[in-house]
């Protein structure tokens, strides 16, 4: 087994960094899987005046009683019965409704699932300009989740949504003409798009655009803006914006040198399985830099990253195992 000195003296050498900052692949339109449950009501009316007023036919107060029952607040939680005054509000019209309702069949929360009535009650809701339901068939048509893929079909109700300011379906507009898919590949538009996306607080919004803006793509170079959107991106969990603003710190570029800022973003990045993140923390642990030293803590991140086929990973193992005792 190595010394410890000789770990650190290796892990010194080794420390210099894993390379530069590579621009963040576009994330394609985020799959229908993703789409938000319906919103737990608040501030509701006492319980009685809101169970009244849905017997006597608010499709407002059957929704609201309906996302109470799912969402077990002032209720305890019951499929069932949100399910039915779900149906209620539906059959009234109430989009909101009808997007809960599509979530359920699409999920088979409660119900078996079912794509044909999903698709049916999101298209109900889509049409009365409910955004969610706009952005969700999108990404159903885009993927082909349950369907055959359609991507004229995808790409008119991205647009759809993105006409009403929904973050991701502004990703993914801007993702498409980044590509060139489905539209000529137009960079200006997609970052356009970016932009009015990173506003309504889309995280991958915000990670692409700091990559732009770091590598001058599209954009003038600008690190102080690179580093403004990957701390946004990486506040949301966006992993390669936690990995990116981390290497920055450790480099000392565009912010002061921060050694235990930049383990700490490693550290976010590592649990969720980024390999380079692993990589570095693991060099870091190594060699005691911005942390204790701690050598079996730092082969275990190398051991994470080189089973994910990291080649870097693997060749510093393979030097550790090498090293005199």
């Amino acid at each position: 087994m190595p010394s410890t000195q000789s770990i650190a003296l290796y892990a010194t050498c080794l420390i210099l960094g894993f390379g530069n900052l590579s621009l963040a692949e576009p994330v394609q339109a985020p799959s229908a899987s993703t789409v938000h449950k319906p919103k737990a009501s608040t501030a509701a009316p006492e319980l009685d005046q809101l169970m009244a007023a849905a017997d006597a036919g608010s499709s407002r107060a059957q929704y609201r009683l309906g996302s109470q029952y799912y969402h077990g607040k002032g209720r305890p939680k019951n499929l069932n019965q949100a399910l039915r005054y779900f149906e209620l509000a539906a059959k009234q019209g109430d989009g909101r409704a009808q997007y809960a309702l599509a979530l359920l069949y699409h999920r088979g929360e409660g119900v078996p699932q079912d794509m044909l009535k999903a698709i049916e009650y999101y298209k109900r809701a889509a049409g009365q300009g409910h955004a969610e339901s706009q952005y969700s068939l999108g990404a159903i048509y885009y993927h082909g989740d349950g369907v055959p893929k359609n991507k004229e079909d995808a790409l008119q109700y991205y647009q759809e949504a993105a006409a009403q300011d929904h973050g991701e379906a502004l990703y993914a507009l801007a993702t498409l003409y980044y590509n060139g898919e489905l539209v000529t590949k137009n960079m200006d538009q997609a970052i356009d798009y970016y932009r009015q996306a990173a506003i309504a607080n889309n995280p991958q919004a915000h990670s692409q655009l700091a990559a732009l803006y770091y590598h001058g793509k599209g954009l003038p170079q600008d690190t102080a803006q690179a580093i403004a959107h990957y701390r946004m991106a990486a506040k949301q969990g966006v992993v390669s914006a936690q990995y990116s603003l981390g290497l920055l710190y450790y480099k000392g570029e565009g912010v002061p040198k921060d050694l235990a800022r930049a383990a700490r973003l490693y550290r976010q990045a590592a649990a969720k399985g980024h390999a380079a993140a692993q990589f570095n923390l693991g060099l870091m642990y190594l060699a005691g830099e911005g942390l204790d030293q701690d050598p079996k803590r730092g082969r275990h991140y190398l051991e994470q990253a080189a089973a994910q086929g990291f080649e870097e990973a693997k060749s510093a193992l393979t030097k550790l195992n090498r090293a005199p005792n």
